[in-house]
């Protein structure tokens, strides 16, 4: 009921498009015994958690399991992000030799040079060997936890690194991103800012004056010092570079294979990733059941433990991953449920029971 620490389960008949029941709870017992007393079914699609296969299995032990092909994908892409989270990522900046002069930042968004180790970063490395230590001395993740007073989540992502990732701050969107060259081009031709601000209103910008003097003013200093505008540069989080590897070339734009091709050159493995990445979605897409054994034969050999841990939990769930490949059922529609479920949930925070939010998702449309 509240995000985090008590969930409760959601039953849909995928055939009718209907919510047919919502139980308190997620336990093995629980749903298990409401399977039971419906031995019609045949064929139950659900996501990758263990306690649903478990409760399938006791509840309705000759029905077909099926592993939701989204949540596979998501799987995946955890794994993916997991492995890059390690990795000190290549940033985005403006492709050399463009025919553009480079953009300018404003001073505190430029990427500084590499600088000794401050006492903060050298005191979390020490934190972070620390805990490596501990594990390799044979202690579990609570017991590290206990040891040293950080979270079991932070214990587990110490055990990812072999470095800290240092990080970049990034540049946000503005009006005037569309401009820029504009502005530059425009300023070496000693027009002034009330000229160059009519110029571009004509032309569409709709952001404030305000914004493009601070910008002028900063372009003015950079040329008085004699400095050259600073390359444009974005981090990019392990998530965002995780949904590259993750998609085929027809859904990536020009900036985004530049942006591959720099993180194939830096961070080993990202080809070999992306490689299984693009034939396991090719498996989901087509269907093509025959071809799981040999996915897993590659992913299993592949070196990255990530995608190893990933592959090892669909031989755990073999046949359910197969026959979510194979079959047409999906949670797609269970999703759109639990959404609903949400918003009914949130109308009526703090002032309702279980029985309430139950008799509300069940009677829907009636």
């Amino acid at each position: 009921y509240r995000r985090g620490q008590r969930y409760g389960t959601i039953i849909c008949d995928l055939k009718h498009n209907r919510v047919v029941e919502v139980l308190p709870d997620r336990s093995v017992t629980t749903v298990a015994d409401w399977l039971k007393a419906h031995p019609e079914i045949r064929v139950v699609s659900r996501d990758r958690a263990g306690i649903y296969a478990d409760a399938i299995r006791q509840g309705l032990p000759s029905a077909t399991q099926v592993a939701d092909r989204w949540h596979l994908l998501k799987n995946l892409g955890d794994a993916v992000e997991r492995y890059l989270a390690r990795h000190r990522l290549p940033v985005r900046e403006n492709p050399e030799g463009d025919g553009h002069e480079p953009l300018l930042l404003k001073s505190r968004d430029t990427i500084p040079p590499e600088k000794e180790p401050s006492e903060r970063y050298s005191a979390k490395w020490d934190r972070v060997q620390r805990v490596q230590q501990l594990h390799q001395s044979g202690l579990g993740i609570r017991a590290i936890s206990r040891e040293t007073g950080l979270s079991r989540q932070t214990v587990r992502t110490y055990l990812t690194w072999t470095e800290i990732p240092r990080t970049v701050r990034r540049t946000r969107k503005t009006l005037l991103d569309p401009y820029r060259q504009q502005i530059l081009d425009l300023l070496h031709q000693s027009h002034s800012g009330a000229e160059i601000f009519r110029i571009i209103q004509e032309q569409g910008y709709r952001g404030s004056r305000s914004t493009l003097a601070q910008y002028l003013a900063e372009l003015r200093r950079s040329v008085n010092n004699g400095r050259k505008p600073a390359v444009r540069r974005r981090s990019v989080s392990p998530r965002s570079a995780a949904r590259l590897l993750t998609r085929s070339d027809d859904e990536l734009d020009e900036e985004d294979k530049l942006y591959l091709r720099r993180l194939f050159e830096k961070i080993d493995g990202s080809e070999t990733i992306r490689s299984l990445c693009i034939a396991f979605r090719g498996l989901l897409a087509k269907h093509d059941r025959g071809g799981l054994d040999g996915w897993l034969s590659k992913a299993l050999a592949c070196g990255i433990r990530e995608i190893q841990a990933f592959a090892q939990g669909i031989q755990r769930d073999y046949n359910a991953v197969a026959a979510g490949i194979a079959e047409q059922w999906s949670n797609g529609q269970v999703e759109g449920q639990v959404n609903r479920l949400k918003t009914l949930k949130r109308q009526m925070y703090g002032r309702a029971s279980f029985a309430l939010i139950r008799k509300r998702v069940l009677c829907y449309g009636n």
